[in-house]
């Protein structure tokens, strides 16, 4: 089976356990189940962020050995590559849009307030897209290698800080809200 196969399968069967598992009309719900959503929704948060992290803070250089110790085919694509081009950035659409559905499910008064710090959050690692030269890692470097490294590592920790901290700021404040008895806003 392809990667994109078991991509698109992955997709479904996220959606298939989205329209199965959703309540049926607005429910009201505890302290304890409203910190068990938080949570799900910071475990994919995370898995989020771990994706992007790892394709574009390790995968996007490891071209650089690719072409140092190999004369590459130029018709072929880096193993690096092909793993941020084919792996990683569905990954990010199948858990950006598993981060919606269930938001939208379970959490619909948290998705309206942070709906565009979700958009960011999914759409923006599609910048990071991968630099290629062979010096990349030599002593030499130039001034403009070196603003481009460091515009490069500067979008990434805005992507982390833009996107991903304030849904994770507003989840544990639902969840430190619930475990402390406040009659807040209960997310349902």
């Amino acid at each position: 089976m392809s990667i994109g196969a078991l991509e698109i399968l992955a997709g479904l069967l996220l959606w298939g356990w989205h329209r199965k598992t959703r309540p049926v009309g607005a429910v009201s719900v505890g302290p304890k189940e409203n910190v068990r959503r938080n949570m799900v929704v910071l475990a994919w948060l995370l898995a989020l962020a771990l994706v992007v992290f790892l394709s574009a803070g390790v995968l996007v250089h490891q071209d650089a050995p690719w072409y140092q110790s190999i004369n590459p085919d130029e018709s072929r694509l880096p193993p690096a590559f092909q793993a941020i081009v084919f792996i990683c950035y569905p990954a990010y659409i199948v858990i950006g849009g598993a981060i919606y559905l269930y938001m939208k499910t379970y959490l619909p008064g948290m998705l309206t307030e942070v709906r565009w710090f979700l958009l960011v959050a999914v759409v923006a690692p599609f910048m990071f897209l991968p630099y290629y030269d062979a010096a990349i890692f030599d002593q030499r470097m130039t001034l403009t290698e070196g603003l481009y490294l460091a515009a490069y590592w500067l979008t990434l920790v805005l992507w982390l800080s833009v996107g991903i901290a304030p849904m994770v700021a507003k989840s544990i404040g639902a969840i430190i809200g619930s475990l402390a008895g406040r009659s807040g806003p209960q997310h349902h």
